[in-house]
């Protein structure tokens, strides 16, 4: 009954499949703040850390390069906790 009612109500929908070719990818947006090891050419440094100000630090989609075409979140929340213990590691030696 579920499906039928699911298949009802998105039947007046224009199906849109992506084929890999000319996916957009509009749902996951990242690759805003490059990282890299020069401030001239890039926002971040290697620790997501953003040049010349004190304790800001990118943690979600934007250090990535471009999209990988699927959902991020597990990729995020990875570095998350990469960074989390990069900020704990330095706190510790202060």
């Amino acid at each position: 009954m579920m499906r039928a009612m699911l298949k009802s109500a998105l039947a007046v929908h224009k199906p849109w499949i992506l084929t890999g070719d000319d996916n957009l990818n509009l749902g996951h947006p990242s690759g805003t703040c490059r990282f890299g090891n020069d401030p001239a050419t890039s926002v971040l440094d290697p620790n997501n850390k953003v040049w010349d100000v004190g304790n800001l630090y990118v943690a979600d989609a934007s250090f990535f390069p471009s999209s990988g075409g699927s959902n991020p979140a597990l990729t995020v929340a990875a570095n998350a906790l990469r960074l989390a213990d990069t900020i704990a590691n330095q706190v510790a030696r202060v």
